[in-house]
């Protein structure tokens, strides 16, 4: 609640997703902070998704399929799963063409995320991505401005590029070469 306030946004602009403690129930809506009532049980146990208490492989793909684009502005990264489920359910993605997203951008239908560099000075000294704010905001208005069936269609494509690309086959080939 403070940084939806100390940015000066309305919570009607911040949707995330709940999951009820008690009764598991998987809410999508306008976000209310933590520990509050859930519609379904009527108990005080709804709370945003987390990895105490999340939700199954099926409701994760309805949450995807409710999107328009999946944006995924990394620093770093390793293979990031969650990219490739949005993949996988057929969103339109924009990454970064950098570490994980390297893999991704291949295909010239994820859209990519403009970025510069900065060395993290804590303890690796790793040179990281810095993603730009207004190629975010790009991504969206270009995903935005395509027709529903545009997007679905884009997501189609880039899905079967995917399956084929990160298919055990296509690794394990890979490793015995």
């Amino acid at each position: 609640n403070k940084l939806i306030h100390d940015a000066g946004i309305s919570h009607e602009d911040v949707i995330t997703s709940y999951v009820c403690h008690n009764c598991k129930t998987v809410q999508i809506m306008h976000y209310h902070g933590e520990e509050i009532n859930c519609p379904a049980c009527g108990k005080k146990s709804l709370f945003t998704v987390d990895a105490s208490c999340g939700v199954t492989e099926p409701e994760l793909n309805q949450i995807y399929n409710l999107c328009d684009q999946y944006c995924h502005p990394v620093t770093s990264g390793g293979f990031e799963m969650p990219l490739l489920e949005a993949i996988y359910a057929g969103v339109p993605v924009a990454v970064v063409p950098y570490s994980c997203g390297h893999s991704y951008v291949e295909n010239k239908e994820v859209y990519p995320l403009e970025f510069t560099y900065y060395r993290d000075i804590n303890n690796s000294q790793f040179l990281k991505s810095q993603p730009l704010p207004s190629s975010i905001a790009d991504s969206f208005n270009f995903f935005y401005n395509k027709t529903a069936q545009e997007r679905r269609e884009i997501g189609s494509r880039v899905r079967e590029w995917a399956l084929e690309k990160f298919s055990a086959a296509t690794w394990l080939k890979w490793l015995e070469d």
